[in-house]
């Protein structure tokens, strides 16, 4: 069970990741803001508002690179976890309603190299999503599993279940148009992190969400 302390070094270092990202955003923006005032100025087509612009931009640049700074600082560096034990983590500090997944975890240790706390939002975030989309779509919460194998990669399977298998509704199984924010969150996490995030279903009734880690 994570301590207080380590649940709010967590908070910030996310908080400290979300702003990094926002600045690279905006810092692409003002890049071709400034790109455009330069074509113009050489095709001597200057506005003399833009001199003002110019400065503007200048201290947004300084303003984003102060956001990497704090993002450098508090976002722990990248280290070698057991994905056993990150799943067992991540598995009791969860507040789970009724019974508590089942562990299936591979016999021999999965060494994987990543940033700690990423790896267990992104796992986290992961079966928070498969149950928001059973319970939206089916009205009940499924039995969960969680098994662990390396195959080429370093693997996490979420595996949601009925007792009594049945057919799964078809859009349970087909992946939205516009996903829900829960999923894009998971998505774009588990990009930033070079993870690959699926889901899909088998003929007994299950559906999975599977992970796998650089």
């Amino acid at each position: 069970m994570k301590t207080p302390v380590q649940s709010e070094i967590e908070h910030l270092a996310l908080t400290a990741e979300l702003a990094r990202q926002v600045g690279h955003d905006f810092g692409n923006f003002i890049y071709s803001v400034f790109l455009q005032i330069e074509i113009a100025e050489t095709a001597g087509n200057a506005s003399p508002g833009w001199s003002r612009i110019k400065e503007d931009g200048k201290a947004m640049s300084r303003l984003l690179q102060e956001l990497q700074r704090f993002r450098d600082r508090v976002v722990p560096h990248e280290a070698q976890i057991d994905l056993n034990e990150l799943v067992r983590q991540v598995v009791s500090d969860l507040p789970f309603q009724g019974a508590a997944p089942t562990l299936a975890l591979s016999a021999h240790p999965l060494p994987i190299t990543t940033t700690p706390s990423a790896a267990r939002h992104l796992v986290r975030l992961a079966i928070e999503d498969l149950l928001q989309s059973w319970q939206e779509a089916l009205g009940t919460r499924p039995r969960l599993t969680m098994e662990t194998a390396r195959a080429a990669k370093a693997t996490v399977h979420i595996v949601a279940a009925e007792p009594k298998s049945f057919p799964l509704p078809p859009a349970l199984l087909e992946e939205p148009k516009i996903p829900s924010l829960l999923r894009a969150t998971c998505q774009a996490l588990a990009m930033r992190m070079d993870a690959t995030l699926r889901h899909e279903s088998t003929d007994t009734g299950s559906l999975i969400a599977r992970i796998e880690f650089p």
